[in-house]
C-alpha cells in the first residue's frame, strides 16, 4: 500500500531523537519535533527540501498543524508554543502543567489541548485559549499519550496508557464525558475518522482498535507486529498507517477489507507525518531525515 520515494535530509539530524510530526495543508510544509536538539525542523514536502530549523523549543515533543498555525509542546519547559506556518515565526508561548507531550488544536476556537505527563504532580489534560491565554486542567486516570480533536471541535479524545483506554472530554470547557476501555494494553497513537465516527487507537500490547465515537464500543481490532507510535488515518484512501520503531516498519490497514501491508523504514523510525492525499513521511533517526512513502492508490 506504501512505496518508498524521496529521502529528505534534515540539518544535523543523524542519530537524533524525533517525536511528533504534522503537515500544514496550506503551505505544504511538514513540521517535526527534533526533541534532542530543542527545535522544530521544517521542510517543503512539495519541493522535497529542508527549509529551516526553528529554535527555542526545549525538548519539543508534540506537534500539530491546523488553520495555518502549528502548536508545539515543550516538554522541557512546561509550555506550548504557537507558530505561524507561513512566516515560520513563533507567535506566543503559554505555560502548561509539567511535561506536556501529545497535543491537539481546535483552530476555530484557538484552543490548544496538551496531554501533560506530570512530574511530581498527577497527569492532566491542559487546555490553553491561545487568543486570551486562559487555561483549564482536567485530571487524568493515567499517563496520557496522543490526543485528537473532532472536526466540530466539541470533543477531544486522549489515549491513556494504563489503564488502557480512551478518555473523551467536551470542549471548550474540558469536561470529562466518557472512558472507553480498550482490548489491548498501552493505548498510544490515535487518529480520527470524523466522517465515519471511528477512532483508531494503536496500543503497545500489539493491537490496533477501532472505536465507535458515538458509543465507545470497540468495533474492530487487528494485530500489529510490534510496539506502535505515530498513527494516522488518511480520509482520502480510507487507510490507517501505524509506525512501529522495532523492527522499523509502517503498517497500513484498510479497515473495510482488513487487508494489511508493511513498508520497511528503519529501526527507530516511530514518527510520521501525513500529507493528504497520498504522502506519509517517516522520520529516520539513523539517517537523519524524512523518507517519503507514497500511497499506491486512493479512493475514486
Amino acid at each position: 500500500m506504501l512505496r518508498p520515494g524521496r529521502f529528505i535530509p534534515l540539518t544535523d539530524a543523524a542519530g537524533v531523537t524525533f517525536d511528533h510530526g504534522a503537515c500544514d495543508a496550506g503551505t505544504g510544509r511538514v513540521f517535526v519535533a527534533h526533541t534532542s536538539a530543542d527545535r522544530v525542523e521544517v521542510f517543503d514536502h512539495r519541493a522535497g527540501r529542508h527549509l529551516r530549523a526553528l529554535t527555542g523549543f526545549p525538548e519539543a515533543a508534540g506537534v500539530v498543524a491546523a488553520g495555518g498555525r502549528v502548536v508545539v509542546t515543550n516538554r522541557g519547559a512546561a509550555s506550548v508554543s504557537v507558530v505561524d506556518a507561513a512566516a515560520l515565526a513563533t507567535l506566543a508561548t503559554f505555560p502548561t502543567a509539567p511535561r506536556p507531550n501529545g497535543v491537539a488544536f481546535a483552530a476555530g476556537r484557538a484552543l490548544a489541548v496538551a496531554a501533560c505527563l506530570g512530574d511530581d504532580t498527577p497527569p492532566v489534560l491542559h487546555s490553553v485559549d491561545t487568543a486570551s491565554g486562559a487555561s483549564r486542567a482536567l485530571p487524568l486516570p493515567g499517563r496520557p499519550r496522543w490526543c485528537v480533536v473532532d472536526a466540530a471541535e466539541e470533543r477531544v479524545f486522549c489515549a491513556i496508557r494504563d489503564p488502557s483506554l480512551v478518555l473523551a472530554a467536551g470542549l471548550p470547557g474540558l469536561r470529562e464525558l466518557a472512558r472507553w476501555p480498550l482490548p489491548s494494553a498501552g493505548a498510544h497513537g490515535v487518529d480520527l475518522d470524523d466522517a465515519g465516527g471511528r477512532l483508531f487507537v494503536a496500543c503497545d500490547g500489539g493491537g490496533l482498535a477501532m472505536v465507535d465515537t458515538a458509543t465507545g464500543r470497540v468495533a474492530g481490532a487487528w494485530p500489529l507486529p510490534g510496539v506502535p507510535d505515530a498513527t494516522f488515518y488518511n480520509p482520502d484512501s480510507g487507510r490507517v498507517h501505524v509506525a512501529i520503531g522495532d523492527p522499523g516498519v509502517v503498517v497500513s490497514l484498510d479497515p473495510a477489507s482488513g487487508r494489511r501491508a508493511a513498508c520497511a523504514t528503519g529501526v527507530g523510525a516511530k514518527t510520521t507525518a501525513l500529507a493528504v492525499p497520498d504522502r506519509l513521511y517517516a522520520f529516520l533517526p539513523r539517517r537523519g531525515g524524512a523518507l517519503e512513502l507514497l500511497e499506491q492508490a486512493t479512493r475514486g
